[in-house]
């Protein structure tokens, strides 16, 4: 649903004159997959990200990463590693 912002005057209409008042199908596709990895990695289980990207509907890890750090403000390896209260084992390479 559209709707017009307040500070309009008649007759000046352009598409920046309305506000999304609801969420779009992309934006809620995104937030399901985010919070789908961010459930995952709150189980006390190993993920397997390749497997999980391709769950997801992913081209590529890439466009995970990149999507799960403008959201979150880092990498989905570093922000499981700072939820679970650890680091990244090392020789292990995070994907983001």
């Amino acid at each position: 649903m559209w709707r017009l912002s307040e500070d309009v005057r008649a007759g000046t209409l352009s598409a920046d004159d309305f506000t999304r008042s609801e969420p779009t199908p992309k934006w809620a596709v995104r937030r399901y997959r985010f919070h789908e990895v961010t459930e995952r990695m709150g189980a006390p289980v190993v993920i397997d990200w390749a497997v999980l990207v391709v769950e997801l509907g992913y081209a590529d890890p890439s466009h995970l990463v990149r999507g799960f750090t403008r959201m979150f403000g880092e990498p989905p390896t570093a922000y499981a590693a700072r939820c679970a209260g650890r680091r990244p084992a090392a020789g292990l390479t995070p994907i983001g």
